[in-house]
């Protein structure tokens, strides 16, 4: 069963980039396109992933974080809205960079705003399940929850 109360400050969901279109964009510049969009665009960003969050943690999803494996390169940005294709209008002002403007309709889809980049340092950030952030992206997990 979920303890929701040590949840209380919500959480941070991590994505793990890779890179794109058969090696043809690295997972840093995925994500600088991302960060670039918002600058464009009044701080806004469209995220779309095919695979959502996890039920139970959906509705507690304050932040997103997109990084490279080892933490070097990220972004962080706050969580205004998030459904998946068509179930809810994406907020006004939200849309995906055009690199990503032809995916499926039934995406999972994330109104991102306040976009940063950061630097992922150890022990910054602890996964749901107790361990570094860092020690948990290292392998093959791609998305993580984290306290914030």
């Amino acid at each position: 069963m979920l303890n929701i109360e040590q949840y209380e400050n919500g959480l941070g969901l991590v994505y793990k980039f890779g890179e794109r279109f058969d090696g043809e964009l690295s997972a840093r510049e995925g994500i600088n396109i991302y960060a670039l969009h918002a600058k464009e665009h009044d701080g806004k960003v469209l995220l779309t992933m095919e695979r959502g969050p996890r039920k139970e943690y959906r509705h507690m999803i304050k932040k997103i974080i997109l990084t490279v494996k080892d933490g070097s390169y990220a972004i962080i940005a706050d969580v205004e809205d998030t459904s998946k294709g068509t179930k809810k209008p994406i907020p006004n002002g939200y849309t995906v960079p055009s690199i990503w403007e032809k995916e499926p309709e039934n995406m999972h889809w994330f109104a991102l705003c306040n976009v940063e980049r950061i630097k992922i340092e150890p022990d910054t950030y602890t996964s749901v399940n107790g361990k570094d952030l860092l020690q948990s992206i290292a392998g093959k997990a791609y998305m993580v929850y984290v306290t914030l």
